[in-house]
């Protein structure tokens, strides 16, 4: 019997620790939904996924560990220490853990409870599970940092020394296992599995159907993050809904957008679900994807979810494309998302794909 132990904070990671529990045959799983620097409705949306049994039925224990602080409420500061107190020597008291599962190298509170399972059993497979084009980024940092593997393969392993160097992000994996949609470099000690969405494929999920053949706007919070104008960026919604008038277009907003009921054309559904959108794409066919430079293209490209995907930059129309915004370009690209520009300043669309 193979025991597990998953840290989560997003949906997609809820996901891929399935599929991983799957993956390497897991039959006793221990779930941490870590409730730190995120917005209480991603947690909520968690909590109503794991509600139902296709979601539920893999985990043994479902531990909270509210490691969120507020500053209206410094009282929070003393549940923060008793949980994670608590927490501690739940990990200490278990058996040995045969995998960690988690979605982010480098949290802060990811790596003290990867330590402590690795200390517990250094042959426990630490596997980093998808989060987005994220896995790249992470992978890219162990590369830079390969020159201390072998300064911490040396040192000796300790509990309280290497649950600091944890805590303060100095503690380096001696070696990860990528179960990813993503192929990321590697270091030599580092494994790459190929993450299929093979249990999920196999599980038609009936109450995130859409119509067939359905146009998908995958929303960003522009507005609130000031990124552009409401007007501007309501224009641009409406323009994709005048062109597939003949299509059930759906807009899927993103978990901190909060003005777009007021304004959304009447023909466009709002599509709310506690689903990942990629699970939504997974179990159904749709005909296109538009979106604004956001992980779900790249996700959903990667996984081949829809064959027309397409990525609006918004920019000021007189600007040039930066570097950054060069090479997103690029890697879009070569994951055959085209790219469509809106020009502001005569209200016409001139793009390298129809959207």
């Amino acid at each position: 019997m193979k025991r597990s132990i998953s840290i989560i904070n997003t949906e997609i990671q809820l996901i891929n620790v399935i599929e991983a529990i799957h993956h390497f045959e897991c039959t006793e799983n221990y779930l941490v939904i870590g409730q730190f620097n995120i917005r209480m409705n991603r947690i909520q949306k968690i909590e109503n996924m794991l509600k139902e049994p296709l979601f539920k039925q893999h985990f043994k224990k479902i531990i909270h560990l509210p490691l969120y602080l507020s500053n209206k409420n410094p009282l929070r500061f003393l549940a923060y220490i008793l949980a994670y107190i608590k927490f501690f020597f739940f990990i200490l008291c278990e058996k040995k853990f045969d995998c960690c599962f988690f979605g982010v190298v480098t949290d802060i509170i990811v790596k003290p409870i990867v330590y402590l399972t690795h200390y517990k059993n250094p042959k426990c497979t630490l596997c980093l599970i998808d989060e987005g084009t994220r896995t790249e980024a992470e992978a890219n940092e162990r590369i830079l940092k390969r020159e201390l593997i072998a300064l911490q393969q040396k040192r000796k392993r300790s509990l309280i020394s290497g649950y600091c160097l944890a805590i303060i992000r100095k503690w380096i994996y001696p070696a990860l296992t990528y179960f990813s949609i993503h192929k990321p470099s590697l270091l030599p000690q580092d494994i790459l599995i190929e993450n299929n969405y093979t249990f999920f494929k196999r599980h038609k999920i009936s109450n995130i159907s859409l119509a067939d053949n359905a146009v998908v706007i995958v929303g960003q919070p522009m507005f609130e993050l000031q990124i552009t104008t409401l007007e501007k960026y309501q224009k641009i919604i409406y323009h994709i809904a005048n062109k597939h008038t003949n299509k059930h277009t759906y807009y899927a907003p993103h978990p901190i957008e909060t003005e777009f009921y007021k304004w959304m054309p009447n023909q466009v559904t709002i599509l709310q679900t506690h689903y990942p959108l990629e699970l939504v794409l997974m179990v159904n066919k749709i005909d296109c994807l538009i979106g604004f430079d956001s992980n779900v293209l790249i996700n959903a490209a990667s996984l081949k979810l829809c064959e027309n995907i397409i990525s609006i930059p918004i920019r000021d129309s007189c600007s040039k494309p930066d570097e950054e915004t060069k090479i997103t370009n690029y890697e879009y690209h070569q994951l055959g998302i085209h790219i469509a520009t809106v020009n502001f300043h005569d209200e016409e669309t001139h793009q390298t794909q129809s959207i």
